[in-house]
């Protein structure tokens, strides 16, 4: 047995144990929600079986790239090592079955950096800092759950339907909100926070349902 077996089953270990504790917060998170049951189950089931597919193209690409599903929709962010595993991977989502639509954030090294890729519409003047200061995952880990608590703190029903996801300080938001002072209201808190280098929004409008 070569070196990349046991690679491969270290990796897929690493997914049983870190894919377990995200499937319970996860549905802790969509008790609050404000859609149907039968939508965020929906949305659930397709994002276990996208990254189910993704994990059967490459282990490695896949600790690399993240997955989000709202009513269908997917955004995927992170970075692949080539064009050509950038093209499989958005070609395999966008032949998923009943996937509405595709939001593309993935990059890939040997095109550009993905402080090329992002304009969002919130973005800080990158020169405050060093140009050698990146963000590592425990800076990103620590922005996630500051927009955790931020959007809590706002009191806002709507927030509870906004996922989000950090890659090297840059904020990626989907979901929906009730109305367009709220949906700037997220991304105006979010961009408030330390280290977070810019905003990029695909968080639809949705006025709320009557009760």
């Amino acid at each position: 047995m070569n070196f990349s077996f046991y690679k491969i089953i270290f990796i897929l270990f690493f997914y049983f144990v870190t894919g377990c504790q995200y499937a319970f917060v996860g549905l802790a998170e969509k008790i609050v929600e404000d859609r149907e049951h039968e939508e965020q189950i929906f949305d659930f089931s397709m994002r276990s079986g996208i990254v189910s597919g993704l994990l059967s193209l490459d282990p490695n690409t896949l600790l690399e790239v993240n997955v989000n599903v709202w009513n269908r929709k997917v955004l995927l962010t992170g970075k692949t090592r080539d064009f050509f595993m950038y093209n499989k991977i958005q070609n395999y989502v966008l032949n998923y079955p009943k996937v509405e639509k595709l939001y593309n954030e993935i990059t890939y090294t040997k095109k550009q950096n993905i402080n090329d890729m992002v304009i969002g519409e919130c973005k800080k003047n990158t020169d405050l800092r060093e140009s050698n200061d990146r963000h590592s995952m425990l800076d990103d880990f620590f922005i996630d759950q500051t927009i955790r608590l931020k959007l809590i703190a706002l009191g806002n029903s709507s927030i509870f339907n906004t996922q989000w996801r950090t890659i090297e300080g840059k904020v990626f938001l989907m979901g929906e909100a009730y109305n367009l002072i709220d949906k700037k209201r997220i991304v105006h808190v979010i961009c408030g926070i330390t280290d977070v280098v810019n905003v990029k929004s695909f968080i639809e409008i949705r006025p709320e349902k009557l009760p």
